[in-house]
């Protein structure tokens, strides 16, 4: 951490200090201009942040953090529509895990035992 763990900053001056949020909208914009690039709020670098972290499962507490959000409901209030969509795929992987372990160990038999039926499971 700069500064003696003061600061946890993703973009600061090379000493840990903050930017000037007026200069760091300058260089931005420079930036953008010099690389070609469309114009994107250097905010929307935060929400990309956040979004990558929640779609690589990263706990929500860990991101919280690292977001600079005062707590977890924060970044789950705000971020709520990814974190359902991760939970979605979650379950979805999940079932699919189950359904192929089921499937598996009740192949029909010699004895033409009926295959267990296979299992759903819900994100509610």
């Amino acid at each position: 951490m700069w500064r003696e763990g003061k600061h946890f900053l993703l973009l600061s001056h090379e000493n840990g200090e903050p930017f000037n949020p007026d200069s760091m909208k300058n260089w931005w914009e420079r930036f953008l201009r010099r690389h070609k690039l469309r114009y994107v709020n250097i905010h929307a670098l935060h929400h990309t942040m956040v979004t990558i972290l929640i779609e690589l499962s990263i706990p929500l507490s860990q991101i919280s953090k690292r977001a600079g959000h005062s707590g977890i409901s924060i970044t789950n209030d705000t971020y709520s529509h990814h974190v359902q969509t991760v939970d979605e795929l979650a379950t979805e992987r999940l079932s699919e895990v189950l359904n192929r372990k089921i499937i598996n160990q009740d192949k029909p038999s010699k004895t033409n035992e009926k295959q267990a039926p296979a299992v759903k499971m819900s994100a509610k």
